[in-house]
């Protein structure tokens, strides 16, 4: 709920805050706060304020963070004007209460909920070791199932990828195999580009040959060191200093449909998580 205390922190900043910038698809570029996880634990709100006189008008965030629920995290970003309509869940969100998780996300007004790894199975370690493609075929199948569930209470589900997908196996890939066995209308995807390079493939590749499946895109810059590997490693820069050539990367966004467009930098950062977050916004902004 939108109080007077409220409504005057959001009139605050917005008083020193710039006026928006949109990316260079001509839309307002948000920020996934997992860049700034650091400062948001020393200081939760500062941090948001910081975020939006950077000029960021979207985040996208877990439904529960720094122990705040989804109803809080909606009132917070309310508060100081950070649209939020996608957010990541847990394995558990979707595998254990999933009904309560839909519950939760139609009171916040979520648009699409997105899980950042295979369902099946529950860890991280044996993704990076490599799942076999049966594996993959029954995270296809959940991920159909959860899909329908959240289309029926007027949401999305999408997935999120990061680079132990990419790994060749039995003459395809992981990611391949989720897209050849979903369904187009009920799992949507998240495409984190700068895993998709540390993968060894081609993120603009991906838009043009699906396009329409691609929701929203993780816009992520890195080095070429350690390319390609299957492990969850690289070592990420500020868009414009990595390796991504970034206005062909959008103009295949543009033509594939994509509607959202989160900036997210992995670390080491050089001077502060927050400092990169405004280095990505400053560089994508002024792209033409």
């Amino acid at each position: 709920m939108l109080t007077r205390r409220n409504f005057l922190t959001a009139a605050a900043c917005a008083a020193v805050m710039p006026e928006a910038k949109a990316d260079a698809l001509g839309q307002p570029l948000g920020l996934a706060l997992y860049t700034v996880r650091d400062a948001l634990a020393r200081d939760f709100m500062g941090t948001l304020q910081e975020v939006s006189r950077i000029g960021y008008r979207k985040v996208e965030a877990y439904m529960e963070l720094n122990g705040r629920d989804t109803a809080t995290l909606r009132q917070n970003f309310d508060s100081l004007g950070l649209v939020w309509d996608d957010a990541h869940c847990t394995n558990a969100q979707f595998t254990v209460s999933l009904d309560k998780t839909i519950e939760l996300a139609k009171a916040a007004r979520l648009r699409s909920l997105i899980t950042a790894m295979p369902l099946i199975p529950n860890s991280q370690k044996a993704v990076a070791a490599g799942l076999p493609l049966d594996t993959w075929k029954r995270n296809a199948d959940l991920f159909n199932t959860i899909g329908e569930k959240l289309r029926n209470a007027g949401m999305v589900f999408g997935y999120h990828n990061h680079n132990p997908d990419f790994r060749p196996t039995d003459g395809t890939t992981g990611y391949d195999t989720l897209l050849k066995f979903t369904d187009p209308e009920l799992v949507k995807l998240e495409l984190d580009v700068g895993w998709a390079v540390a993968g060894g493939v081609d993120p603009a590749d991906y838009l043009t040959r699906y396009a329409g499946r691609f929701i929203t895109l993780h816009l992520k810059d890195l080095t070429r060191d350690g390319i390609p590997n299957y492990e969850f490693k690289m070592t990420g820069r500020p868009a414009g200093l990595g390796t991504i050539d970034w206005r062909r990367l959008l103009a295949a966004a543009r033509n594939a449909g994509v509607k959202g467009f989160y900036v997210e930098q992995e670390g080491p950062y050089e001077t502060s998580s927050l400092e990169a977050a405004r280095a990505n916004f400053e560089y994508l902004t002024k792209l033409n």
